[in-house]
Parts: structure tokens; C-alpha cells; sequence
């Protein structure tokens, strides 16, 4: 029996050696026996290839899945991500802590395919798996955006005569490549002559090679041809989703041709389809809703889309939805119904940011046009933090928009809080008693709401806090406090509640203050529970009435000034003349500062001519004749003067500027004055005031110099000219700094060049 097991074993042993011997010698890669041949070609393509081809298919389902489409916009044929430029450079131990995307893990697949697996003998490759190893290599490569590798490996498969099943594919992938890489001239010809033999390409060659000319035409704006290719790829019924793409694409091109028939009829036909990504059935049916006039279609196109807000695997679609909902409720005139569908756009949770912009951009838009400019502007604050790129041109109008109204917005506000406190301040004690009991009452009912929605967040739901329920785990069977997941964040809460964010450490309940700080943190909390206390306090509120008539001026000078600057605002940038007038009328007539009538004048002057009122001719008989002396006249007076030339105002102020440098100030007085009467409203306008009043201070010194001064902060308040004014004069007066024994030079500035019958530009201007 000994015997017997002893020459199996031998058996076994001499099996497994022969197996081992032959599993070294099959895999060589330099012999093309059938064994080597076989365990290469299989190793290659089960093992490693097929994880790469995974990670391949891995990155362009990610890519599809998360590429945001710009719908407003024409879609690319083909989705891809912009490449974002890394300027960090990384040192060699540091690439191995990047993160690898499932395009270089394909693309490091197919390297390692090639490296073990190829069995090039005598230039011929006997694994045929390492053509597909070159061609998911190359298609890594173009996917990463690094097409001129990716180019560099089809044509090594071109030139390594590659198997004919794969000929076309490579042949179409390369001509895609030149296409991104801007030659698609010579992509668009190759594309052409492969499809020469039309009738031996399989359907999805046809409809790779028709939709890559589509590309290419687009790329060249040839809309005509890119039409004629989307027809014919979306005609041969392969790839559901690239079919539905290229038919959205096909219907706005149609849209771009103002074919809307046409358009219509693509879109429903999209609408028809199944089986295709949500995106284009959601967009197809915004696109119909808004393009068919007949009113039964429209009406439907609507119901689908009502239908859709109720299927909640669709909520990534819901803000768009609404978004398209508005702009329809708009152009029937239903406005409420339009604004009510933008904020429930702003509402839904995950809302795409480039969807909220477009939303809060509608919403400022519609108050801005509406010269509800501080609406606008509160809209407007909340687009420019989602804002991502600034640099593009839309983009800049919307931030020079936004910029242009927060004086509107500080100034605005400043007129309704004084105004609300001028108001407290007339009334009697009888109503002043009753305002702000029913204030009171608004609040407890809002705070009250304020609880009952806190407790819903936490999941509490009215059931008593736990500081009132201690004992409420003694009959929870049992289970300790710090068992019970629910109890401890309960507590967790409660505490910070309590004592805040503490350290774990010994006498963690006192202050991170030392000692000296302890009465100054007493008076904190006192003060806390005292404001508590005058929360819901009738005396507290009637005490914050002013009553010194110290202070009741104040606020009526602050009143005053918001009031006499909107005026200029409305007038001067945004040429809202009618809000201009009310601003500057009620400015003349509720306690204006002194110095601010007569320019206050001279602006509602303008306003009223702008308006084609007869009280311009008033307001003009009144400066003149009651203030002949005063720079406002002179400028009203020498308004219609020709004395102007015909040099540009930039090369006017610099001519003006030399005359200033060789220190002939009367001289650069003299044109100033000239220039002024010239340009006056202009953007140079400014310009040539601050050039004059330095020359007046070399002229006539520092009284002089700060009238001018003045007179620049007054009548161009947001102006760069007025803000380097009014920081010179906060030198002059000691409020900032010290003034140097002589001013600054003014710096040359440049102008854009307008001319008087230019002068007055468009409101459309300022939204640019």
C-alpha cells in the first residue's frame, strides 16, 4: 500500500512539472506555437483588456451622465467635457497621488495589453487582441482630450495594416480626432471617401460616419450640411441616444433657419420616441410648448409637462421645467402665474446653479425693465455668487448690471427705513401705541411658525425637548442612555444649545476667556436675556422713537441726501427721467441740504427738457437770473454756444493736459470752461472739471481748489473722477491722512469720443 501511494505521488509531481514547464514555455512571446498564441491572445483579452474596456465604458457613461447641456444653446453633435488647464506642476513622487480617471485606467490597460501580450515575430503580430488593445488606447486618448496621441495611435494602427473589421471603425475615430484638432477639412474629406463604399459599411459606420461629418460641418458653421448629415444619421435607427441628440439638434437648427414648422414637426417626432435619455423628451416638449401656435397643441405640450412635475423620478428635470413654464406664462401676459413658476424653479432641492442664474437673471430682468431697480438688484445679489465664469461676455453684462444698482439699492434703502421712522415720529401716542402692538402680534405668530417648522426639521414633531423628558429612557425597556442612537443626538444638540462648541478637557464649562474677561461675558448674557425681553416689549419699541430734534434732523439730512442722489442716478445712468424728476422734486421740497439746491436745479432742469416739460423754461429763467455768476449758469448759457471744434475729446483733454504741464493754468481754465460747455453730460465731462480745479489751485489756491473739489463730489458722486474728489477733500479737511504740500497730478484718462448729437445714450446701454 506504502509502495503504491509513494508512485502516485511521483505521478502527481512529474504532472505538475511537465504543467509548469509547459506554462513557461507558452508564455514566451517570441515563439507562435498554438499554446503561445492561445494563452497570450486569452490572457489579454479576459484579464486585462476587458477591465480596460470597463473603465472605457465607465468614463463615457460618467461623461453622458453628468455633462450639463446648455439647451438655450446650440448642442454639440458630440458631448465633452472642457478640459480645465492644470497649471500646477507636479513633481514625479507627487503624480502618484493624482487622481486617476477611468480614461487613464483604460488607457493604462491597454499599455500593459501591449507591453506582456504582444507577439510582434518578424513585424508580424500574431495576438490579435493588440489591435484592440491600440484602439482603446487611442480611444482613451481622445476622450482625455490629448487627441494628438490619440491621432499619433490610429494612424500606427492605419500603417500596422490592422484587421479589416476594424479598418472603418479606426478610419472614423481618426477623422473625428482631426476634426477636434481643427483640421476639418481633411477629416471631413476622409469621412466623404469612406463613405464612397456605402453599401459595404454596416449601419453603425454609416450612422458614426454621417454624425462625425455633422460635427465637422458645424465646426465650419456650415448649417446646410450639417443638417443633410443629421438626417442621414438619425435615418439609420442605430444608437437611441445619439439618434434622439441629433434630432434636438436638428429641430434648433431649424429653429436657427426660422423654419418653425419644421421645427415643430422634428420636435414631435422626438417626443414619439422611447427608449431615449429624459433630457431630450423634457426639452422636446419646452421647445413645442413654446414654438406650436395652434392652442389645442399648445395646451397639450403643457398638460405633458404638468404631468411630468408629478413623476418624482423626474425632479432633476422640475427647475427647468418650471424655468420653461414661466417664460410661457409670460408670453400669454400672466406674470403672477410667470414669477410663481421662477420661484418654484429657485425652490426645487438640487436645482442645477447655471439654472438657478438663468432663473434669478429672468426675475431681475422683469424688475429692472420694470424700473423696480431695487428688486433688481436683490435678484441680481443673488445671481453673482453663482456666477462660475465671469469672462464670458453674457456674463459680464449681467456683473456691470448688477454693479450699476447698488447705489440704487443702498440709497433706496436708506429712503425707506427714514422714511418709516419720519413717520413713527408724526404720529400720535394713541397710534404709535397701536402700530406696534399689531408689530408685536406679527412677531409672536412668526416665531411661533418659525418653532413649529424647527421641530418638523429635527424630526421632533411636537413631542416634548429632552431637558423636559430626562426620564424619558427609563422605560425604553431597559436601554442605556448612550445605547439609544436617537437620545444621544437629542443631547448632543441640547448641550451645544447650552454651552456651545466645547474642548474635551478638564473644567470645560468655563469661558475660553481668562478671568479678567468673566463680567464682560456676564454682561453678554444679561444683555441676551434683555433682548429676549424686548422682543415682545411695548415700552422697548415706543423708546426707540426719536425724539430729539437733533436726531430727527439727522435722519432728515440722511433722507434728503439718498433722495438728491437718486435723482442723479436715475438721470445720469440709467436715463429714467420720470424717476429722476420725483426723486429731485421731492428733494427741492421735504428740507434740502443747502448746497445741493442749485446743482439739484440744474439736474431737474435737464430732466424736465428730457420730458418735454414747460417747467424747464422756469427752472432755467430761475438760475440765470437769480444766480448769474454761478458755474450752472454759465454752463445753461453756453449750452447752445458753437464753440466747439472738431477734435476728438481725447485729444482735446490731452491738448488741454500739455497746457497744464507747461503751467499755463489760465490757459487750461479758460479751455477747460469751453470743453465743459462742450461735452457737458459726457463721460469726459468729469474729466475736465478735475483738470480744472488743479489748475485753480497753482491759480488761486486752496479755497478755490476746494469749491472745485465740491463741485465734482456733488454733481458726479460714483464717477472716478468724483471719488478721487472726495478723497482729496478728505485729505484737505484731516479726515484721512495728511495732504502733501501740493495736490497730485491728475492722471490722463481716456475717453470714448461722443459727440453732442451722441450725447444722450439709450436706457438698452446701461444693460450691457
Amino acid at each position: 500500500m506504502y509502495v503504491f501511494n509513494t508512485i502516485i505521488l511521483k505521478k502527481i509531481a512529474l504532472f505538475l512539472f511537465f504543467s509548469f514547464l509547459l506554462l513557461l514555455m507558452s508564455c514566451s512571446r517570441q515563439s507562435s506555437s498554438f499554446v503561445n498564441k492561445g494563452y497570450h491572445r486569452m490572457t489579454a483579452k479576459y484579464n486585462i483588456l476587458f477591465n480596460g474596456t470597463e473603465a472605457l465604458n465607465r468614463g463615457i457613461e460618467d461623461l453622458n451622465t453628468n455633462y450639463a447641456d446648455d439647451f438655450d444653446a446650440l448642442l454639440p453633435v458630440e458631448p465633452m467635457k472642457e478640459r480645465v488647464a492644470d497649471d500646477n506642476v507636479l513633481m514625479p513622487d507627487q503624480e502618484k497621488l493624482k487622481t486617476k480617471t477611468d480614461f487613464d485606467i483604460a488607457e493604462e490597460k491597454a499599455v500593459k495589453a501591449v507591453q506582456k501580450h504582444s507577439m510582434s515575430i518578424g513585424n508580424i503580430e500574431y495576438n490579435k487582441q493588440i489591435d484592440d488593445a491600440y484602439f482603446l488606447l487611442a480611444k482613451a486618448r481622445y476622450y482625455s482630450q490629448r487627441f494628438v496621441p490619440a491621432l499619433e495611435a490610429f494612424n500606427f494602427m492605419l500603417n500596422g495594416d490592422p484587421s479589416r473589421k476594424m479598418f472603418n471603425d479606426i478610419k472614423i475615430w481618426k477623422a473625428k480626432t482631426l476634426i477636434r484638432l481643427q483640421n476639418e477639412v481633411v477629416g471631413i474629406k476622409e469621412l466623404n471617401d469612406i463613405l464612397k463604399k456605402e453599401e459595404d459599411l454596416k449601419a453603425n459606420h454609416i450612422e458614426q460616419a454621417h454624425t462625425s461629418l455633422a460635427m465637422g460641418y458645424m465646426a465650419q458653421k456650415d448649417w446646410d450640411k450639417t443638417m443633410e448629415h443629421l438626417k442621414k444619421a438619425i435615418e439609420t435607427n442605430v444608437n437611441k441616444d445619439q439618434q434622439a441628440r441629433n434630432i434636438f439638434i436638428l429641430g434648433q437648427l431649424y429653429e436657427k433657419k426660422v423654419h418653425k414648422d419644421s421645427a415643430v414637426m422634428v420636435y414631435q417626432r422626438l417626443v414619439e420616441l422611447k427608449k431615449i435619455p429624459q433630457k431630450y423628451k423634457v426639452h422636446a416638449y419646452l421647445k413645442l410648448a413654446d414654438l406650436d401656435n395652434d392652442t389645442l397643441n399648445n395646451e397639450y405640450y403643457i398638460g405633458r409637462l404638468k404631468k411630468m412635475l408629478k413623476n418624482p423620478l423626474g425632479k432633476s428635470y422640475f427647475d427647468e421645467i418650471y424655468f420653461g413654464l414661466s417664460g410661457m406664462a409670460f408670453n400669454r401676459g400672466e406674470d403672477e402665474q410667470a414669477l410663481e413658476y421662477l420661484h418654484k424653479s429657485l425652490r426645487v432641492t438640487g436645482a442645477d446653479q447655471r439654472q438657478k442664474v438663468k432663473s434669478y437673471q429672468r426675475l431681475g430682468d422683469y424688475y429692472f425693465d420694470r424700473s423696480a431697480f431695487v428688486k433688481a438688484g436683490m435678484y441680481y445679489d443673488s445671481l453673482v455668487p453663482l456666477i462660475k465664469d465671469s469672462n464670458k461676455k453674457k456674463m459680464l453684462q449681467l456683473l456691470r448690471k448688477h454693479e450699476n444698482l447698488k447705489d440704487v439699492v443702498l440709497y433706496e434703502g436708506v429712503v425707506t427705513k427714514n422714511d418709516s421712522i419720519l413717520r413713527l415720529v408724526n404720529m400720535d401716542k394713541p397710534a404709535r401705541e397701536s402700530y406696534f402692538k399689531d408689530y408685536i402680534e406679527e412677531l409672536k405668530k412668526a416665531d411661533k411658525l418659525a418653532e413649529e417648522l424647527k421641530q418638523r426639521k429635527s424630526g421632533n414633531f411636537g413631542l416634548p425637548s429632552l431637558k423636559n423628558n430626562t426620564n424619558a429612557n427609563a422605560n425604553n425597556n431597559g436601554v442605556w442612555y448612550f445605547y439609544n442612537a436617537q437620545a444621544v443626538g437629542f443631547g448632543q444638540t441640547e448641550f451645544r444649545s447650552v454651552w456651545g462648541d466645547r474642548p474635551l478637557k478638564n473644567n470645560w464649562r468655563w469661558s475660553q476667556k481668562t478671568l479678567s474677561d468673566q463680567p464682560e461675558d456676564m454682561d453678554n448674557q444679561d444683555e441676551n436675556i434683555a433682548g429676549a425681553d424686548k422682543k415682545y416689549n411695548l415700552d422697548y419699541y415706543l423708546s426707540t422713537v426719536p425724539s430729539d430734534p437733533k436726531a430727527i434732523g439727522k435722519i432728515k439730512q440722511e433722507l434728503s441726501k439718498a433722495n438728491y442722489q437718486l435723482g442723479l442716478i436715475y438721470k445720469e445712468k440709467f436715463k429714467e427721467y420720470k424717476l429722476a424728476k420725483k426723486k429731485l422734486e421731492r428733494f427741492l421740497n421735504e428740507s434740502p441740504i443747502q448746497n445741493h439746491i442749485l446743482p439739484a436745479r440744474y439736474h431737474l432742469y435737464w430732466v424736465y427738457k428730457e420730458l418735454g416739460d414747460p417747467q424747464a423754461q422756469r427752472l432755467y429763467d430761475d438760475i440765470v437770473a437769480n444766480h448769474p455768476n454761478s458755474r450752472y449758469a454759465d454752463l445753461l448759457q453756453n449750452k447752445t454756444s458753437e464753440t466747439a471744434d472738431e477734435s476728438s475729446p481725447e485729444q482735446r483733454y490731452e491738448e488741454v493736459y500739455k497746457h497744464y504741464e507747461d503751467k499755463q493754468y489760465d490757459q487750461v481754465i479758460s479751455e477747460c470752461e469751453t470743453a465743459v460747455a462742450q461735452y457737458a453730460g459726457t463721460t469726459i465731462h468729469p474729466k475736465f472739471e478735475l483738470l480744472k480745479a488743479y489748475a485753480q489751485y497753482y491759480k488761486s489756491g486752496k479755497p478755490e481748489f476746494i469749491k472745485s473739489l465740491e463741485y465734482i463730489v456733488l454733481n458726479f458722486p460714483k464717477t472716478p473722477e468724483g471719488q478721487h474728489a472726495q478723497k482729496v477733500l478728505d485729505r484737505l479737511t484731516g479726515k484721512v491722512g495728511k495732504i502733501k504740500n501740493k495736490p497730485p497730478k491728475p492722471k490722463r484718462q481716456k475717453t470714448k469720443a461722443v459727440s453732442n448729437k451722441t450725447r444722450q445714450s439709450s436706457r438698452s446701454q446701461i444693460k450691457k
